[in-house]
């Protein structure tokens, strides 16, 4: 069951991964968002994030100097891999680079992306203010104790008074 602001986080993940399907990625192939979540949504991101082998930062900051949740496609941290055709370094062999692009490896990985994608997208939304939130719930909590508090005091405080007179 997922929160509206992780629905929200979600669709965000979701189409950064769609919109960057089939391309190769580079290092400035990203996705940030203001990191102004609350504990149980950063939970939430570190699970998605490792279920669609995500890497994600925590520690960038923009020029405002606001915290930001930075997620990359696998592979984009990697060095690029020289082009074919290109200049050697010393002491290389003059071996061309090979593709190591497979077809059907890319296919089955989109396909196990889509899986997960597709997971969480059947996940229900629940109402985070159902019950008025967390503050009203506490403070709910609060009086509901406090009426079995006056319940059992007055009760106690009737027999007492009864037994006086």
């Amino acid at each position: 069951m997922l929160t509206q602001a992780q629905r929200e986080i979600f669709d965000k993940v979701k189409k950064f991964v769609t919109d960057n399907r089939g391309t190769r990625p580079s290092t400035n192939t990203s996705l940030t968002i203001p990191n102004t979540f609350p504990s149980r949504d950063r939970n939430f991101i570190s699970t998605l994030s490792s279920d669609l082998h995500l890497s994600v930062t925590w520690d960038e900051y923009d020029e405002e100097d606001q915290n930001l949740v930075t997620w990359r496609l696998p592979g984009s941290m990697e060095e690029p891999i020289p082009e074919l055709g290109s200049e050697p370094n010393e002491g290389e062999d003059d071996e061309q680079w090979e593709d190591v692009s497979d077809d059907d490896a890319d296919e089955e990985s989109w396909l196990a992306v889509d899986r997960v994608l597709q997971k969480y997208e059947k996940a229900p939304v629940k109402d985070d203010d159902e019950g008025g939130g967390f503050d009203a719930r506490h403070e709910k909590s609060i009086n509901d104790k406090m009426d079995e508090w006056k319940r059992s005091y007055y009760k106690v405080g009737c027999r007492t008074r009864s037994l006086v007179i």
